[in-house]
């Protein structure tokens, strides 16, 4: 998925085409909706692709080979508002898809054949990624920007004094994947720590 709004489908034989779905935001199909985060998911049979709409609180599904959308499934439910789709998972079978809320720190457990929301579990502060177990039992949560982190590896606010050699400073940015790389390139940082997962929740689908 694209910051332009298209999604990119390639096929993994020679010579590896690639189709694009239009723009997600194209004003005479309201129906992609006006965005997508990051979930994205394959049925089965690689006919139908999820995605989440973003702030719309919607999951949409794209025939993959029309590139049509086929439906939605509606997060905003039994007095929920707001809801963020962030990342999804689809059960192998297709029958079951989870969806990380960031908004209302839960996770949406879907019935995919009734495309509706049949449980939501908290997850915690700011989930992230979502994932099932290898026998689909469970299903395992990430959250990020738990904002526990160590000074140095070893070091920590209660623990012993940052040794005098190193220097510490933060910065706020947008994207802190692309502001570490950045970091690393300047002699003299030994090490740079953005977000990252903090805490993992077990969740029963």
């Amino acid at each position: 998925m694209g910051f332009e709004g298209t999604i990119a489908f390639v096929d993994l034989r020679e010579p590896y085409a690639v189709r694009r779905a239009s723009g997600l935001h194209v004003k005479d199909e309201p129906e992609r909706g006006e965005g997508a985060y990051m979930g994205g998911a394959f049925s089965p049979d690689g006919a139908t692709f999820y995605y989440g709409s973003a702030d719309e609180g919607r999951i949409v599904m794209l025939d993959v080979a029309t590139m049509k959308v086929a439906g939605a499934i509606d997060l905003n439910t039994s007095g929920v508002e707001d809801s963020f789709v962030g990342d999804l998972a689809l059960s192998r079978d297709g029958r079951r898809l989870l969806a990380v809320d960031q908004f209302n720190y839960r996770l949406a457990i879907i019935d995919v054949p009734s495309r509706r929301v049949v449980r939501s579990v908290r997850v915690g502060r700011n989930p992230f990624a979502v994932t099932f177990s290898p026998d689909e039992r469970s299903a395992w949560v990430s959250n990020v920007g738990m904002f526990e982190y160590p000074l140095v590896p070893g070091v920590t606010m209660s623990g012993s004094a940052i040794p005098r050699r190193f220097r510490q400073a933060s910065f706020a940015a947008g994207c802190f994947w692309g502001v570490e790389a950045a970091f690393r390139q300047i002699p003299g940082v030994t090490a740079t720590a953005g977000p990252a997962s903090a805490t993992v929740s077990s969740a029963a689908p």
